[in-house]
């Protein structure tokens, strides 16, 4: 007997089977998103692709609403701390190449630099294990000071006033310091600006004709503008910043479709060989990636993710390295890490076969209300309707985070409340309330909260000294 037609016959099978199942899972991703875009939770696109092929590729809201603009899948956006993974993967680059190497301490490239400074090397910038604070740190950031020009020589010699959290290498502190001298270092050895050398290097071997340094003064074609919400409802248009204080470290802008690009050339050796891209992916420091073994319900992926934020930008990538699957999101409404997170793991557990469906979260019909101005309307409606929705305590969190961050304090305040009225046991709620009072300088408000986690944590130095400081 003749087996081809039984082994063709099967293949079929086999073939229509795995193309039905894809269309389920390409449904289910949509059904899942909608929501989400609904509540004007998430504005942007999102790749979903398996082996560099994508296999879902949607966007959602407007690109610009004062033109009625919608996003498309070919709109950029600014990709925020992305940025620094393009960044570590160029240095990673030049150590292949002979131009740098790992332990180089930046006195050689800033002879200017303090002393305390001496025994920070590149590879303390790359991990952020330097202890050079974050700039947001720096007197006046906060107020807005920053926003006006300011060179980078001046820039360079504030930075190098401040003084270290820690001896280099003797912890981990986020710092866009670390990538602005990563930048300049990178200039210096190329004799190239950053764009030019981040062309030569990555962008123009990848063919990322999409992608780029953004720059207030730049006319970009198919940019989407960022928004943040406004306080009666609605957006408004992010504030201007100074984008070229974030050299490296968070002004890049990119399609999904580019992004994707480099995240394959990543598993081949066409940019990286592969003593590099150990370097580049060493579990134990986060050289401008995250890599970790993460749970999609109960269930274990090696994973190498990163994420943005930018003043109305938002994104995110997650590569799942054994299954060469990857989930790009570029938002340009600010959607929170939280949110975004939540996100891209479920859409993961769809592709897993993982993927437990559950009622929607109440933050994204508070997220609709602060869209219409009608958040406190929603919160007091929540007794009545709360049979129909999940509440997830670290995503309401994240939108208090979001509005603080948009600069609506009462907003923040109001869902940081509700929070803890929410989850009254426990007392991450409180503690976050009593925070964020701190910061807006309403101490009377936060000592009473600082007390209540006190009694879950009464050996807490940090507390004690807030409680018993005189203000």
């Amino acid at each position: 007997m003749n087996s081809k037609p039984f082994l063709f016959l099967f293949l079929c099978i086999v073939f229509v089977t795995n193309s039905f199942s894809q269309k389920q899972k390409t449904k289910q991703i949509s059904t899942f998103l909608q929501p989400y875009a609904d509540s004007q939770t998430f504005s942007g696109n999102i790749l979903v692709a398996k082996k560099g092929k994508i296999i879902f590729q949607k966007s959602y809201g407007k690109a610009n609403h004062n033109w009625n603009i919608s996003n498309e899948n070919n709109t950029k956006f600014v990709i925020g701390s992305i940025s620094k993974s393009f960044t570590a993967t160029l240095i990673t680059k030049l150590i292949q190449e002979g131009k740098l190497n790992l332990n180089d301490p930046i006195s050689t490239f800033f002879p200017s630099c303090p002393e305390e400074f001496q025994d920070v090397t590149i590879h303390h910038l790359m991990s952020n294990t330097s202890g050079i604070p974050n700039y947001f740190m720096l007197d006046g950031w906060i107020k807005g000071e920053f926003r006006k020009y300011i060179s980078y020589e001046d820039f360079l010699k504030l930075i190098f006033e401040f003084e270290l959290i820690f001896p280099a290498g003797e912890g981990y502190h986020y710092s866009n310091s670390n990538y602005f001298l990563l930048g300049l270092i990178i200039e210096k050895i190329t004799n190239l600006t950053y764009e030019n050398a981040l062309q030569k290097y990555i962008l123009q071997p990848l063919n990322m004709n999409q992608t780029g340094v953004f720059a207030n003064s730049k006319v970009l074609k198919n940019l989407a503008s960022g928004y943040r919400f406004k306080e009666n409802g609605g957006y408004r248009n992010q504030m201007y910043m100074n984008f070229d204080l974030f050299k490296a470290g968070g002004n890049l802008y990119a399609t999904t479709e580019d992004l994707l690009k480099l995240d394959q050339a990543l598993y081949s050796n066409k940019l990286l060989n592969e003593n590099s891209k150990k370097i580049l992916f060493n579990p134990k420091y986060r050289n401008g990636w995250n890599v970790s073994k993460i749970k999609i319900n109960e269930k274990e992926y090696q994973n190498c993710n990163y994420d943005g934020q930018m003043e109305g930008y938002s994104s995110i990538i997650y590569r799942f390295t054994d299954e060469n699957i990857t989930i790009i999101l570029l938002s340009n409404n600010g959607i929170s890490y939280a949110t975004k997170n939540h996100i891209v793991q479920n859409i993961a557990s769809i592709l897993f076969d993982s993927y437990q469906k559950e009622k929607e979260p109440y933050s994204l019909v508070l997220n609709k209300a602060i869209f219409d101005g009608n958040l406190k309307e929603a919160i007091a409606n929540y007794s009545k309707v709360k049979n129909n929705y999940s509440i997830n305590t670290d995503l309401i969190h994240d939108l208090a985070k979001q509005m603080d961050w948009s600069d609506l304090p009462e907003i923040s305040e109001e869902i940081y409340k509700f929070n803890v009225k929410l989850f009254p046991d426990k007392i991450e709620t409180t503690f976050n309330l009593a925070e964020f009072y701190k910061q807006r300088g309403k101490i009377k408000k936060a000592i009473p909260l600082y007390k209540e986690v006190l009694k879950e944590y009464p050996n807490n130095s940090y507390l004690k000294n807030i409680i018993n400081q005189e203000y």
